[in-house]
């Protein structure tokens, strides 16, 4: 009897314990609810329109993109469903999954705070430049030339004049974008101060939950710590440059080195990592490195677009198109080692979007910042270079 009495009193503690939701998190989770019943649909249709659009370059896909876009803007840009997304913010909602969704979701729509017709002129503009920018092809003697054959004329050519022309080739686009992208820029900020931040760079910041403080604090640290290396490192590279084009490190020109914005640094041993994979399949190669530590990316690649063409982005980015499994990733991928470490790269950040809990909410079905996916792409993408992988 005294043991059926102590279970009785344990089952009433329990069951008093168990906190039932508040009035206010019944209604902000059904207010969530209502957003997602319109949102994700919208997500969906702008994903497939961009991918068509990058894949394809075509202007209907595009304006179909630009379209949704400001779709989602206006429902992003409702002001009084903003200042719902406060209060719920501001009510001290207990269950965690539940606050952070409020969270992520307000801070989308505080980026969006400001005159719709703005907003949408910013997308058409952004639209357009990147359309530009993405279908554009540099041109060599009047040939058109794409990103793979810029990197490769400047990697192993030795001819000073077809040098020259690849670089100068890989900054085109900048005359067909330049107007309206510096027209995006004012407009970007205009609005960003329309909504009390000092400029767009400090209010991307702030959405992506970064103090701008502590970034240029950060950077400010990287500058000082690296400056004095740097230097050496530079002087050691123009020295081995100037001697491999028989000239003066006065005269070393941006065309001198093998990347075009100097992104990486040139290659100055006599080790050509590029003809370890000439003759491979990199992507193969890619799926069965993932494959060896038990993540499958068949998936992945079944869905992607791997190789160059017309028309289509000329660079890799990888999209979660559903958020429910959907994920794919678009390259131009030519047997180098510098595609090796994309196709690892890019895949890292498949793989990371891929695995999302189907059980969150749509809206935190997403890597929990950019630098975490950004974190796991990068370690994957080093093995390119790696000895041990590479055997």
């Amino acid at each position: 009897m005294k043991r059926i009495f102590t279970i009785i009193i344990t089952i009433l503690l329990v069951a008093g314990c168990t906190t039932k939701p508040s009035q206010i998190e019944m209604e902000s989770k059904h207010f969530i609810d209502s957003l997602t019943a319109v949102i994700e649909p919208l997500f969906l249709e702008s994903a497939h329109a961009y991918w068509s659009a990058t894949g394809i370059g075509e202007d209907k896909y595009y304006e179909r993109y630009a379209e949704v876009d400001m779709d989602l803007t206006k429902i992003y840009s409702n002001n009084s469903d903003f200042k719902k997304l406060e209060a719920f913010k501001n009510a001290s909602i207990k269950d965690p999954v539940l606050a952070r969704t409020i969270e992520v979701l307000y801070l989308g729509f505080l980026a969006n705070q400001t005159d719709p017709e703005l907003l949408n002129e910013i997308t058409k503009i952004s639209t357009k430049v990147e359309q530009r920018f993405n279908t554009f092809r540099g041109k060599i003697d009047g040939k058109n030339v794409t990103g793979n054959d810029i990197k490769k004329i400047l990697s192993e050519s030795t001819d000073m004049s077809l040098r020259k022309k690849a670089w100068e080739a890989s900054k085109q686009v900048a005359t067909i974008v330049e107007e309206d992208f510096l027209k995006l820029v004012k407009l970007r900020n205009k609005s960003a101060k329309s909504m009390g931040f000092d400029d767009y760079y400090q209010m991307s910041l702030i959405i992506s939950e970064q103090d701008p403080a502590e970034i240029q604090r950060i950077f400010i640290e990287l500058d000082e710590d690296t400056r004095l290396p740097f230097i050496e490192a530079k002087r050691e590279i123009d020295q081995v440059l100037a001697k491999r084009f028989e000239i003066e490190v006065d005269d070393l020109k941006p065309w001198h080195y093998s990347d075009p914005f100097f992104q990486e640094a040139p290659v100055i041993t006599e080790i050509n990592l590029d003809r370890y994979y000439q003759d491979k399949d990199v992507v193969e190669l890619a799926r069965r490195f993932y494959s060896s530590i038990d993540i499958s990316v068949d998936q992945i690649l079944a869905n992607s677009d791997l190789y160059e063409r017309e028309g289509k982005y000329p660079h890799a980015y990888c999209t979660d198109i559903d958020r429910k499994g959907d994920v794919r990733v678009m390259m131009n991928v030519q047997p180098t080692e510098s595609w090796m470490s994309t196709s690892l790269h890019e895949l890292g950040h498949a793989i990371h979007d891929f695995k999302h809990d189907l059980e969150l909410p749509f809206f935190l079905r997403e890597p929990a910042h950019a630098f975490t996916t950004e974190a796991v792409a990068i370690f994957f993408e080093r093995l390119s270079k790696n000895p041990t992988w590479m055997q």
